[in-house]
């Protein structure tokens, strides 16, 4: 068994593995037949609780070749998010992670104040002038990510969350990341093309996006390399907008009002069955 917890959860009463993963507080928000994620509130501390009920080795094997070792989707997460967090890239803070009797769990600390950009798009109308300094914002933010290494391929605009308050931005779901000595350049067009293919050109206008990919370029230092982003970041995100799940994130009329909210999706899953194994 692997279980690693933040010793300020101590004096809440979890800590084992099977008091994280048999947790009855945690209302289901969405999920997967073998994985979901719930809602956790634990004294001051309120997050997310990743659970999956099953482990298949190939997930083993990916993490090992992205980089992590040979190590489960959840501690795959948390070795991301530590290796992230100190380079100063702003994600969700690890609070708790296990693994035990082909089961695992991964808890995240909320970030309080903050929406995901679809929903800050369509609530807050920000001003033109806001939206350029989001894009550089972001486009920085990206372009220091790529640069310490890492990528992410589901980086979707319901992944990036905007503080309402000051723009501060952050990453989340980091379940695919990998790392590389230096982050190629094919990678990084198809991190930037998922992004592109789930924000409306309602939402985004096409003088925003090339506005976005000059300021990434700067700040990666690749100015050169706009034709050859432009082409390879279309032709990606066409082919991306064949998935239909994909094409939903372009409506945002579909948004849920709310922080960090997920579409509900019940399923049959037995949290302690075999956790007490």
């Amino acid at each position: 068994m692997s279980l690693v917890i933040d010793p300020r959860l101590a004096k809440y009463g979890l800590a084992t593995f099977q008091g994280f993963f048999g947790y009855s507080g945690a209302e289901v928000r969405g999920g997967h037949p073998s994985r979901n994620v719930s809602r956790f509130e634990l004294g001051p501390y309120r997050g997310f609780l990743k659970r999956q009920c099953w482990i298949p080795w190939k997930d083993y094997v990916l993490s090992w070749w992205a980089g992590f070792g040979f190590v489960d989707r959840s501690r795959r997460e948390w070795n991301t998010l530590v290796a992230l967090r100190r380079r100063g890239i702003p994600c969700p803070e690890p609070l708790a992670v296990g693994t035990h009797n082909g089961q695992s769990f991964l808890l995240l600390r909320e970030l309080e104040g903050s929406i995901d950009l679809t929903t800050y798009l369509v609530e807050c109308k920000p001003a033109p002038s806001e939206l350029r300094l989001l894009a550089r914002k972001l486009a920085g933010l990206l372009a220091r990510l790529h640069g310490a290494g890492f990528t992410h391929p589901d980086l979707y605009a319901k992944h990036v969350f905007v503080h309402r308050d000051d723009l501060t931005l952050a990453l989340i779901d980091f379940q695919r990341t990998a790392w590389h000595r230096r982050v190629p350049w094919r990678k990084r067009w198809r991190d930037l093309a998922a992004l592109d293919a789930s924000l409306g050109q309602q939402l985004v206008s096409e003088n925003y996006r090339q506005y976005f990919l000059a300021c990434y370029l700067r700040a990666a230092r690749a100015p050169q390399l706009a034709g050859r982003a432009v082409r390879a970041i279309r032709r990606r995100s066409d082919y991306l907008l064949r998935r239909r799940k994909v094409r939903a994130m372009r409506h945002p009329w579909q948004v849920v009002s709310g922080t960090q909210q997920i579409e509900y999706v019940r399923v049959s899953f037995d949290p302690i069955s075999r956790a007490s194994g």
